[in-house]
């Protein structure tokens, strides 16, 4: 698919659910959000190095994927302290 393409998709899903919820901060919503959210997810709880997160997600610069190194939930650092 094209990144025009999957942009449109993002834009039109996002104001449908904006619509149907009658939630306007949904109007606002990216692809740009949702690949930081998903780099995010992995990062963090899924523990993927970050290396292969830059690979599979296009980032040919850390600082590009660092922003998306957020501090990590109560449940992932509980589940790193049982180890």
């Amino acid at each position: 698919m094209s990144t025009p393409s999957v942009r449109r998709w993002v834009k039109e899903a996002a104001k449908a659910i904006a619509e149907d919820l009658d939630e306007p901060r949904w109007r606002s919503v990216s692809s740009h959000d949702l690949r930081r959210s998903w780099a995010t997810y992995h990062l963090i709880e899924r523990q993927v190095d970050v290396r292969t997160m830059m690979s599979i997600g296009g980032w040919s610069d850390y600082s590009a994927v660092e922003p998306s190194l957020a501090e990590p939930t109560e449940a992932r650092i509980g589940e790193a302290m049982e180890t």
